[in-house]
């Protein structure tokens, strides 16, 4: 078969059809797609003043230069590289994409840049004149195509297909054949899924050239379908019939007297605003005690606030009356997994209040499980951004697991949301919750403070605590000062206190910061000294005080150490000596084995000679000094302690509830007359 089809469309004499074919072969002896933009535009002129020459959207440095998807080059293509391939253009679909694919691979193994774009126009080019000119019938190469065994050909030629046969204006049921053969290749959709997407838009885009047909596509619409895929297929073309006011709103409601038209009317009216408040309660009166199958049931839901957003007007006896088939829906024994039906009620934006009170409800419930929190958080406070709902809620969660870990696994989405968007409100919030009653939420509210916000820079924290009453800073101080969270991070938020009015909250801080000395000794005098400026009004007196504990303390150890008591950290004991020796010696094995297979940090280092007197041999033969250094450090009392000791005072600390604390404190701060 010859080409006189083609060359009589895109060939000819003419200047830039010459260029065109210079410039194929000046990529095809490159085997580069990408060239530099300024020299090319210089070298083609006719191509450059057609616009056939352009900047790519991805390159490399130097080259940025591209083509466009003109047929011209396209021919260009073909008709050089067919005399490479020994390939004439026929109706058979598999030889034009294997064409295609020669061509791709032709460039790809030096210059993969720009390969795939190439690929899909040369095949679309090809494709669509094979039809023209040689009466490829693309319904019976596509119902050919299989995804299992052909899915990178499968896809390439329905992304053509698509585009093709919206310009060919072809039968309408030879097209709906090909779309049912491809939903059923792919299966259903999963999540967002971008190839139904493309599907779904083809469908619509189909749909507006054939509406003089529109009663006949409803005619096909309403097909029953027991496949899943044809189902979502047949789902979306009904969609697009209702949106053309061709199915109305009337007949969907009725739809759901009729067992086999339930699931297509659940669909449908979920996907479009009920508005006329009349035909929103007659639904509302259809969907009450509504018996539907179980895998409907979550597709009600949808239906239900979909309602609710859409009814923000509505008088509230019928949102009273959404909300409790919303509710009751929660409560369905034959509802397994409500992991779906959380995520659905989280993307609702209308009513945050009564969900709330939903989701409440769920956590304290029979049904409850672990991972249903992730599915709650990351939806539910992300699209609604309610700061204090989000608190009250991941509180209700601590206190029903125990557990302040499983809770902060499940808020890794929204906190980095709200550390973003809602820093101030997330940290006051989270500022409130290190000073619960409750120890599990002290314990949860510190580890977001400190691993999202202080943790290196305390500075970082942006919500001013002074504006927290005094009772409130009178928790905070206790709550943030103790052993086991690193003095670095707490001292200095603690210190922003100093100027508080109350001085009973300046006699606090001053005393837990004594009572931190003994653990860590002389850190806790140079972190005050960091975190507080040179004219701060308090710190000569602060440093004062803590300077003479510190210097009792000192006086103290050295009693002990003249005496030899056995104290773990003056003293090197025998059991301390065993354990350095011990401990040594299996770092020392360690060490060694990393040497002799020359892995770790010793596969960075070099050999080198020490120098008599301390230095290093340099290649020259000169010596170079070493430098000494001097360190001196203390170490907290946490790391001598026992494992015992340590989880008993952390139990008291947080898993224990300090409402009589509390009350004690207030009555403290009352009798100072600071309230």
């Amino acid at each position: 078969m010859s080409d006189n089809f083609l060359e009589s469309n895109f060939g000819g004499d003419i200047a830039v059809n010459r260029e065109i074919q210079t410039f194929i072969q000046t990529l095809a002896t490159s085997k580069a797609l990408r060239f530099g933009l300024a020299g090319y535009t210089g070298k083609f002129p006719e191509m450059a003043a057609s616009g056939m020459i352009t900047k790519a959207q991805y390159f490399s440095q130097g080259l940025e230069g591209t083509y466009t998807n003109d047929p011209r080059i396209m021919y260009g293509f073909y008709k050089y590289f067919s005399s490479v391939f020994g390939y004439t253009l026929a109706a058979d679909g598999a030889a034009i994409q294997k064409f295609a694919h020669q061509v791709g691979d032709y460039f790809h193994a030096q210059a993969p840049q720009g390969v795939s774009e190439l690929v899909n126009a040369l095949t679309r080019f090809l494709i669509d004149n094979a039809r023209l000119g040689y009466r490829l019938d693309l319904t019976t190469y596509a119902l050919t195509l299989q995804h299992s065994t052909e899915q990178e050909r499968f896809f390439e030629f329905f992304n053509v297909y698509f585009d093709v046969t919206l310009s060919a204006n072809d039968n309408f049921e030879s097209v709906w054949e090909v779309c049912r053969h491809f939903a059923l290749q792919i299966g259903v959709p999963k999540g967002y899924d971008m190839v139904w997407r493309n599907l779904t838009q083809f469908i619509h885009s189909w749909v507006d050239s054939h509406k003089a047909r529109l009663p006949d596509i409803r005619a096909i619409a309403e097909q029953e379908q027991t496949e899943s895929a044809l189902k979502v297929l047949y789902l979306e073309l009904l969609l697009k019939i209702c949106q053309e006011g061709t199915l109305s709103i009337e007949e969907i409601i009725d739809w759901l007297d009729q067992e086999h038209t339930q699931e297509r009317a659940l669909h449908l009216l979920s996907a479009q605003p009920v508005v006329e408040p009349q035909l929103r309660q007659r639904l509302l009166d259809k969907l009450i005690g509504l018996q539907v199958a179980t895998e409907q049931k979550t597709q009600r839901l949808r239906l239900y606030l979909k309602m609710l957003e859409d009814s923000a007007a509505a008088p509230p006896t019928f949102k009273t009356q959404l909300i409790k088939e919303i509710r009751a829906h929660f409560y369905d024994l034959e509802i397994m997994d409500l992991s779906v039906s959380l995520r659905l009620l989280g993307g609702c934006t209308a009513e945050p209040e009564a969900r709330y009170g939903i989701l409440e409800e769920v956590l304290q419930g029979e049904q409850f499980k672990p991972e249903y929190l992730a599915n709650s958080m990351d939806i539910f406070f992300i699209f609604n951004k309610e700061v204090k709902l989000f608190f009250r809620f991941i509180r209700a969660a601590c206190l029903q697991m125990l557990s302040a870990q499983n809770v902060q696994k499940a808020m890794e989405g929204p906190i980095h949301m709200y550390q973003s968007e809602m820093l101030q409100d997330f940290e006051r919030e989270t500022i409130l919750l290190c000073i619960d009653s409750e120890g599990h939420c002290r314990w949860l509210g510190q580890d977001l403070l400190f691993s999202e916000f202080a943790l290196e820079k305390p500075a970082s924290l942006t919500y001013d605590i002074a504006q927290l009453d005094i009772l409130q800073q009178y928790k905070l101080v206790i709550s943030l000062l103790n052993q086991f969270r690193p003095i670095n991070h707490t001292v200095p938020i603690v210190l922003r206190l100093l100027d508080s009015p109350s001085e009973i909250i300046r006699e606090l801080i001053t005393c837990k910061l004594e009572e931190l000395i003994p653990a860590y000794r002389y850190e806790v005098i140079e972190q005050v000294k960091n975190a507080l400026a040179d004219t701060h009004p308090q710190k000569a007196s602060l440093l004062a005080r803590l300077e003479e504990v510190w210097a009792e303390l000192t006086d103290i150890l050295e009693k002990k150490r003249a005496i030899k008591e056995l104290d773990p950290l003056l003293a090197e004991t025998a059991q301390i000596r065993t354990y350095n020796r011990a401990k040594t010696g299996v770092s020392r094995q360690i060490a060694k084995k990393a040497r002799k297979e020359h892995r770790g940090i010793s596969s960075m280092v070099k050999h080198t000679q020490v120098a008599r007197g301390a230095g290093t041999v340099m290649p020259d033969g000169t010596v170079s000094p070493m430098i000494s250094h001097s360190v001196s450090y203390s170490l907290p009392r946490t790391i001598f302690i026992t494992p015992e000791r340590n989880d008993y005072e952390m139990r008291l600390l947080f898993s224990t509830n300090w409402d009589k604390d509390f009350e004690e404190w207030q009555q403290t701060i009352l009798s100072s007359g600071s309230i």
